[in-house]
């Protein structure tokens, strides 16, 4: 979780002095953050988590800004993106390879292999599945591999088609809720937008290779979980009144 660390601490980067709650530190002290998490997340060598990361990161510093700065900010990014891949290609293609062969990569380190397992469970049991924490037991049986490899896969397997469709109901109605959060209002919204934003796009690039946030129990959920309640505060921050004026006034019983 290095580089969903990194998507957090880019987001109190580039927030300067938004407004929010909490305490606020140095800005030194959140590069300094940055430069640690990140570099643990690249030393993991996860592609999937690092890619995610990336995507993340790159939502956080979009939506923080607007206008020309967003146009500014992608030339950039475009540029930096291009030079790295001429100077270094051979180097950032052994450092993605991992010394895997090419039979790993062709099978997405026996991805594909796990995925057809799968399939042919989703097909005994279409529409609820063969129940929560049931793809481990199955996947470990067939591959020695635990767990989908994949969000969707994993609660095709476990909650069938009905689980998928709440599933996919609830992230869509997650990322809408939060992609139309109050700009202005009582509090200003827009860096708890941005991180939501930058954390969910983490967690579903990293779920294309990983369980992730299809499984009911490991760190991705509980990040998912947190950001439904994250969302829920900040939609209840953003309508709540300034001042007592705005306050409807209660009366109280006579004598009470």
């Amino acid at each position: 979780m290095m580089c969903l660390a990194a998507v957090v601490a880019v987001g109190y980067v580039v927030g300067g002095r938004s407004d929010r709650p909490g305490p606020r530190w140095p800005p030194l002290l959140y590069w300094g953050i940055l430069a640690v998490v990140a570099g643990g997340g690249l030393a993991g060598h996860t592609r999937g988590a690092i890619l995610g990361g990336i995507c993340g990161a790159a939502v956080v510093l979009v939506t923080t800004r607007r206008g020309r700065a967003v146009v500014e900010i992608g030339l950039v990014g475009l540029v930096l993106v291009a030079g790295v891949a001429i100077m270094a290609s051979d180097k950032v293609t052994t450092y993605f390879e991992r010394g895997d062969t090419s039979a790993q990569l062709t099978t997405l380190s026996h991805r594909t292999e796990l995925w057809s397992v799968a399939f042919e469970s989703i097909e005994k049991k279409p529409l609820f599945g063969n129940g929560i924490t049931a793809s481990r037991g199955i996947f470990y049986e067939e591959t020695g591999l635990g767990g989908g490899h994949n969000g969707a896969i994993n609660v095709l397997v476990e909650l069938g088609a009905v689980g998928l469709l709440v599933w996919a109901a609830l992230l869509i109605s997650l990322l809408l809720g939060i992609r139309h959060l109050p700009r202005n209002g009582p509090r200003d919204l827009r860096l708890d937008r941005a991180m939501l934003l930058g954390i969910m796009t983490f967690l579903l690039v990293d779920s294309v290779f990983y369980e992730g946030i299809g499984s009911v129990a490991n760190v991705a959920s509980t990040w998912l979980f947190m950001c439904i309640g994250w969302y829920v505060v900040a939609r209840r921050d953003g309508r709540r009144p300034t001042s007592a004026a705005e306050v409807e006034s209660v009366p109280v019983p006579a004598g009470g």
